[in-house]
């Protein structure tokens, strides 16, 4: 996943330039414009918070999508991999 196409995506889809976006968010339109061209950026958490507010979202997970462990296990499901974790059947 593109991390900062992800937070691109987001600000489009509320209609608002990075300019608006940043101010309400309390960065930099500088900060916002690096956030976005990266593909794994190191934002401080604190930044993260303010782009999920500014954005109106209800967890910071809905900002930054799943996380890479979600993700695979997911694939692997879908793959059928089998669940090595099932409890076996006493016998």
């Amino acid at each position: 996943m593109h991390f900062g196409r992800r937070l691109r995506e987001l600000r489009e889809q509320r209609g608002l330039t990075q300019e608006v976006a940043a101010v309400t968010a309390g960065i930099t339109r500088n900060t916002l414009v690096k956030l976005e061209g990266a593909r794994f950026p190191n934002p401080q958490l604190s930044t993260l918070l303010s782009l999920m507010q500014c954005y109106e979202l209800r967890s910071i997970d809905e900002l930054i999508g799943p996380m890479p462990a979600a993700r695979l296990a997911h694939a692997w499901q879908a793959a059928g991999w089998p669940n090595t974790r099932q409890r076996r059947q006493p016998g």
